[in-house]
C-alpha cells in the first residue's frame, strides 16, 4: 500500500480550484433584520434569500434558512417552500407544512422558530438564488423575522 503525504495542493489552472468529493468549496451567506408581514391565504412572499454562484456543475448545495415567525392568535398552521432561480427560470423544490407550538407574545400572538435544511443537485455553473417564500393557511397574518429576530439563509457548495 502506498502513502500521499503533501503539505499543500495548488491548483494546475488558476480560478479552477482542487475540489475534493465531499468538501466543502465555498459558504454564502445572507442576513436580514426586517419584518415581512403575509395576510393573504395561500399566497407565497419572500423571506430570505442567498444567492451563490457555482465552482462546478456537478457540486451539491446545502441551503440552510433559520429564522423566526409569528402569527394571529387564531392562525396555527403555515407554509413554507424553497424556491431555486436560475438564470431567470424559478421552481420549487421543496415544501414545508408546519404547525406552530404554543409560546405565545402577550397572549395575542403564537410565535415559532423555523429551521429548514435542504440538499440541492442543480446541475448548473450558472448564478443560482434560494428564496424562502411563505404564505398562511387561512385568513390571518404570518409575520417573518418577529420580535427583531435577525433571519439567516446559508448556502454551501459541496464537491462531488
Amino acid at each position: 500500500m502506498s502513502t500521499l503525504k503533501v503539505d499543500s495542493l495548488v491548483e494546475k489552472t488558476s480560478g479552477n480550484g482542487v475540489h475534493i468529493a465531499g468538501h466543502v468549496i465555498q459558504v454564502v451567506q445572507n442576513t436580514t433584520g426586517g419584518s415581512v408581514d403575509n395576510s393573504t391565504s395561500q399566497t407565497y412572499v419572500d423571506a430570505i434569500s442567498v444567492t451563490i454562484l457555482p465552482k462546478s456543475s456537478s457540486s451539491k448545495f446545502l441551503v440552510n434558512f433559520t429564522g423566526c415567525y409569528d402569527t394571529d392568535a387564531g392562525g396555527r398552521q403555515a407554509f413554507f417552500r424553497i424556491v431555486r432561480t436560475i438564470g431567470g427560470s424559478s421552481s420549487t423544490v421543496s415544501g414545508y407544512d408546519t404547525t406552530l407550538g404554543s409560546a405565545y407574545n402577550g397572549g395575542d400572538r403564537q410565535i415559532s422558530n423555523m429551521h429548514i435544511q435542504y440538499l440541492d443537485s442543480p446541475n448548473s455553473t450558472n448564478s443560482i438564488t434560494y428564496t424562502l417564500q411563505f404564505a398562511p393557511w387561512g385568513s390571518f397574518n404570518i409575520e417573518w423575522n418577529s420580535q427583531g429576530v435577525r433571519s439567516v439563509a446559508t448556502a454551501q457548495e459541496i464537491a462531488q
